[in-house]
């Protein structure tokens, strides 16, 4: 009887969205060659821009809604912006609600970001929109969807703070 109810608890705290403080193991990570990353829902990846390669900081379980941009209104006056980015870090968080997913990126960065995105969804794969990660700021990005993953690539940094906003490729 005990067993069912912890394996209860712990669909009670999945469907409540809070399932992923019950495990610390992450999938997230690097390609071989440092140039693309790739994220899994509930996770968080703070990475190093370096020449032409990216190092992970940190991957660490994440609340998935903190990955979909925050309610109108008022914030906190202690709320931190970006949100624990360290300088010279991104700080990358993928989520959502299982109807769509987000992915918020808070730049510790001192120039803007461009980069690329394919998700993983039901069926395949398919180029995701993105657009320009300004620096010091929270970005975010919400696709119509649900996502298995996102893998990211063709990071760099610009000289200017135009925000260009690329459709799926």
């Amino acid at each position: 009887m005990q067993g069912r109810r912890v394996h209860l608890a712990c669909a009670a705290l999945t469907a409540l969205g809070l399932g992923f403080a019950a495990h610390a193991e992450t999938r997230s990570g690097l390609s071989a060659d440092g140039r693309t990353l790739t994220l899994f829902p509930g996770e968080r990846v703070v990475v190093r821009l370096g020449a032409g390669a990216l190092t992970v900081v940190s991957v660490a379980p994440a609340d998935p809604a903190q990955a979909l941009p925050p309610k109108p209104g008022p914030k906190s006056k202690d709320a931190p912006l970006p949100d624990g980015a360290e300088p010279d870090t991104l700080a990358l968080t993928l989520g959502g609600d299982g109807a769509q997913a987000g992915l918020k990126l808070d730049s510790g960065l001192s120039q803007a970001l461009d980069y690329r995105a394919v998700l993983r969804v039901e069926g395949g794969e398919r180029p995701g929109s993105v657009c320009t990660v300004l620096p010091l700021l929270a970005s975010y990005e919400v696709w119509p969807y649900a996502v298995a993953s996102v893998t990211l690539s063709g990071f760099a940094t610009r000289a200017t703070n135009e925000v260009v906003c690329d459709p799926p490729k």
